[in-house]
C-alpha cells in the first residue's frame, strides 16, 4: 500500500471510528448543563438521556465530525412564519423557563442552527457571546421575553440568512447600524422591538442606503421599514422647529457624528427608493420627531 493510499485509510478509518460513538463528551455535558438550566414542566427534555446527544430530540450532529450542529428547543405549540396556531395545543404549558440563556451555549463553535422561540427567559438580555457562536446561519429568539439592548455584536454572525427577534416588547435598539453586515441575511424579523429614535441620522446616505438594502432583502412583500427621525423643512423659515432642528443638524455633525447629518422628507424617500423601497409615508408625531415607513 503507496503512502497516499495509506493516509487515505487512515482519514477514512477515524470518520467511520470517530462517529461510531455518538456525539462528543464535551458538548455532551453542555447540553446536560443547559438542560439542567430550565424548569421543564411538560418533560420536553425526557429523552435527553444516554451517551449519543445526536439522538436526543431537538438534537441533530454533523455525519463527518459529530459536533453539534442543530439546537431546536422551540415551544411546539409556537408555529413558524406563514403557519397558524395549533387548536388543542397549550402554548404555556410547553414553555421552557430559566433566568437567562446558559453560557454553555458558547461552547458549540460548529452550531449552524439555533431556535429558542416561545419559551420564557424572564426579562433577561440576550447574551453578549452570541457573537462567538459565529457559525450560526439560523437564529430564532421570537416570543421568548427577552429584554434590554440588542448587541451590536450580532452582526459578527455574517452567515446569518435567518433572523427572528421579533414579539420581545422589551428588546430595543438604538443603533442597527449591524444588520448592515449580515450581507447573506434574507429573512429578518424584528415586529414589536423598539428600534429608537436617531437612528437613521447618524449615518451617511451610503451606510443607510446599505441597511435599508439588507432590510429590503429580508422583508416579505408588504414589509415595512418604520424609524422615528427628526426631518428637517424642505424650505428653512424662522420657526421653532425649523431652528431646533437646524439645532440639531448641528450637534450631530459635531458633537455626535461627522459624518451624520439630518435630512429633508425627499431625501428620506430618494434613499428608500434607492434601496428597493417604492413606498414611502411620514408622519409628524410633534415638532421635532417624524416617523418615517418605507414599505416593500
Amino acid at each position: 500500500m503507496s503512502r497516499y493510499q495509506t493516509f487515505v485509510f487512515l482519514i477514512i478509518f477515524h470518520l467511520i471510528h470517530h462517529s461510531s460513538f455518538g456525539c462528543l463528551e464535551e458538548e455532551k455535558q453542555s447540553l446536560i448543563e443547559l438542560k439542567g438550566s430550565f424548569n421543564d414542566p411538560s418533560l420536553r427534555f425526557s429523552s435527553w438521556e444516554g451517551n449519543d446527544c445526536c439522538k436526543w430530540k431537538g438534537i441533530s450532529c454533523s455525519n463527518i465530525t459529530n459536533h453539534v450542529v442543530k439546537i431546536d428547543l422551540r415551544n411546539p405549540c409556537y408555529p413558524k412564519k406563514g403557519e397558524d396556531y395549533q387548536q388543542n395545543c397549550s402554548f404555556s404549558k410547553y414553555k421552557l423557563e430559566s433566568q437567562y440563556i446558559h453560557p454553555s451555549l458558547s461552547k458549540f463553535k460548529y452550531l449552524t442552527y439555533l431556535d429558542l422561540s416561545g419559551n420564557n427567559f424572564n426579562s433577561s438580555p440576550i447574551p453578549t457571546w452570541f457573537n462567538s457562536i459565529n457559525q450560526l446561519q439560523y437564529l430564532s429568539l421570537s416570543d421568548s421575553h427577552f429584554s434590554g439592548m440588542i448587541p451590536n455584536d450580532l452582526g459578527n454572525l455574517t452567515k446569518l440568512y435567518f433572523l427572528d427577534l421579533s414579539f420581545n416588547s422589551w428588546l430595543h435598539s438604538d443603533d442597527i447600524y449591524w444588520v448592515s453586515k449580515l450581507s447573506l441575511l434574507q429573512n429578518l424579523y424584528m415586529s414589536d422591538v423598539f428600534l429608537g429614535k436617531w437612528v437613521l441620522v447618524t449615518w451617511t446616505d451610503k451606510e443607510i442606503k446599505h441597511i435599508l438594502q439588507n432590510c429590503y432583502k429580508a422583508l416579505p412583500a408588504g414589509g415595512k421599514v418604520i424609524a422615528c427621525e427628526p426631518v428637517l423643512p424642505e424650505n428653512s423659515d424662522d420657526s421653532h422647529r425649523t431652528r431646533a432642528l437646524l439645532e440639531g443638524d448641528i450637534f450631530v455633525m459635531t458633537i455626535y457624528r461627522a459624518k451624520g447629518k439630518h435630512r429633508t422628507e425627499e431625501q428620506f424617500k430618494q434613499l428608500g427608493i434607492s434601496a428597493g423601497f417604492n413606498l414611502f409615508k411620514s408622519f409628524h408625531v410633534d415638532y421635532f420627531y417624524t416617523v418615517l415607513e418605507f414599505q416593500k
